[in-house]
C-alpha cells in the first residue's frame, strides 16, 4: 500500500513542477518599462500595448515622478519625452535630456527611446551642451540619435518606438 502510495504522487509532484516553472520562467520574462511623458494619450497608447505583451509598465507624468521610479525599480527599458513643457524656452524645454543623463548613470542597462515633438537636428545642439561633461559624449549622442523617435514623423510612432526597443 505504501509504494503504490507514492507512485500515486510523482504525476501530481511533476505536474505542480512543470506548473511552478512555468509561472517562475513567465514572471522572469516579463520586462520592466518606464513610460516617461506628460501626454496622458501616449502614455496610455504605449501602456495598453506594452501590457498585452506581457510588461511590467511604471508610468511618469513628471520628471520628479521618473526620478523616482528609476531610483526604486530596476528597469529594462525607458521610453521618455524630451519636452515635458513646451511653454519653457531654448535648452530649459528639453527636460527630458535631464531624465536620460540620471537614468544613464544609475542604470546604465536600460535601453533607452526618446520621444519628441521635434526633429532630431534641432535638438542635437542642446543634447551636445547639456552632454559636455560626461564620458564620451560622442558616444552618448550617437545613441541618443539611434533611439530617437520623432511623433510627427512619416511613420507612425507607436511602433517605430517597438521597433526600437525590440520587445
Amino acid at each position: 500500500m505504501e509504494l503504490f502510495f507514492r507512485w500515486y504522487l510523482v504525476p501530481i509532484l511533476a505536474f505542480f513542477t512543470i506548473l511552478f516553472i512555468y509561472v517562475a520562467i513567465r514572471f522572469l520574462l516579463k520586462k520592466k518599462v518606464l513610460i516617461a511623458d506628460d501626454d496622458k494619450e501616449i502614455r496610455e497608447n504605449l501602456r495598453t500595448f506594452l501590457e498585452q505583451k506581457g510588461h511590467w509598465i511604471y508610468i511618469a507624468s513628471s520628471i520628479e515622478s521618473a526620478r523616482e521610479i528609476i531610483e526604486k525599480k530596476k528597469l529594462d527599458y525607458a521610453i521618455i519625452d524630451l519636452v515635458f513643457d513646451p511653454s519653457k524656452q531654448n535648452k530649459d524645454k528639453f527636460e527630458g535630456i535631464k531624465i536620460f543623463k540620471f537614468l544613464r548613470n544609475k542604470q546604465p542597462s536600460a535601453k533607452l527611446v526618446i520621444l519628441s515633438v521635434i526633429p532630431f537636428a534641432e535638438t542635437k545642439e542642446p543634447f551636445k551642451e547639456e552632454l559636455k561633461g560626461e564620458f564620451e559624449p560622442e558616444k552618448l549622442l550617437k545613441e541618443i540619435e539611434e533611439n530617437y523617435v520623432w511623433k510627427a514623423g512619416e511613420k507612425n510612432y507607436l511602433l517605430e518606438v517597438l521597433n526600437k526597443l525590440a520587445i
